[in-house]
């Protein structure tokens, strides 16, 4: 059997290794396949990524925007190139990193946010001179 995977420049946590047999710890992304689902969302919510995440960088910005979507991006969101963006299930993240499972009690609508050393934050509104808010 032959596997053509991109180089490790270009290689994202999905990318499973098929010249090993397959094991839940070694290929987590991959353990849906036989494992049940574990988490309180349906198991088909997705998540608008970016490639850091993908390629294992720590998850820095999460946002909740409908009962089964996601954005949750290693470094700022709206800096992301749309060239970077993917949709991948859920899961993906899940599976390689568990600390985006906080974000799984989000609200629709809410956010939260954290840097290299710190846990989650919620993101606030800020006021304005004029009164209204806008999100951090």
């Amino acid at each position: 059997m032959l596997q053509i995977v991109p180089d490790k420049a270009h290689r994202t946590i999905d990318v499973a290794d098929m010249s090993a047999p397959w094991s839940a710890a070694e290929e987590p992304v991959w353990q849906w396949l036989r494992e049940p689902w574990k988490y309180p969302v349906p198991e088909n919510s997705t998540a608008t990524t970016n490639l850091s995440a993908l390629r294992g960088n720590r998850i820095t910005e999460a946002a909740r925007w409908e009962v089964d979507e996601w954005e949750i991006f290693a470094g700022a969101g709206p800096d992301v190139p749309k060239d970077e963006l993917r949709v991948v299930p859920l899961g993906t993240l899940l599976a390689t990193d568990g600390s985006p499972a906080r974000v799984l009690n989000l609200e629709v609508g809410t956010g939260v946010w954290r840097d290299a050393d710190s846990d989650w934050h919620p993101w606030r509104k800020k006021e304005t001179s004029g009164g209204a808010g806008t999100d951090d």
